[in-house]
């Protein structure tokens, strides 16, 4: 699969983010519309045990600033996570806590489960669909862009 991401950005627990807005992107690793296999640089047990620690928050990777520790106030909490995390009723506290109860549910457009999760991002291709995804003009694109 992927190369492992960075552990400080999947292992943040309170900070100042801003609280998330709408719908995931097409693009969010919980999101139904993702590519299979893109999970952002992470794994499927890297994802598990995230999910386990009630506190953890995620900045959604098109925030501005994302990946920038210094510029946490400038991030806001990723849509899918929050809205994962409601639809399979796991506790939380602090900051994800608040963004969960803001969202609510939305099983239509985010996985309702880990099952489901796991299942849409291991099936027949999804590796090559990530590592297609990470070398085309789209992700460096989005990238490039991040820098500014």
């Amino acid at each position: 699969m992927p190369d492992q991401g960075d552990p400080n950005l999947i292992a943040l627990t309170e900070c100042p983010m801003q609280m998330p807005t709408g719908t995931p992107c097409n693009e969010c690793c919980f999101s139904k519309t993702s590519l299979p296999g893109s999970l952002g640089g992470y794994s499927l047990h890297d994802w598990l045990n995230a999910l386990a620690m009630p506190n953890l928050v995620v900045a959604c990777h098109c925030s501005r600033g994302f990946a920038d520790l210094t510029k946490l106030d400038q991030q806001r909490v990723c849509t899918g996570y929050a809205q994962f995390r409601e639809n399979m009723g796991l506790p939380a506290t602090g900051t994800i806590k608040d963004a969960q109860d803001l969202l609510g549910k939305n099983t239509a457009h985010v996985f309702g489960s880990f099952v489901e999760f796991a299942a849409h991002h291991t099936q027949p291709g999804a590796e090559a669909n990530w590592d297609a995804y990470k070398h085309s003009k789209g992700a460096q694109a989005r990238a490039k862009s991040k820098e500014g």
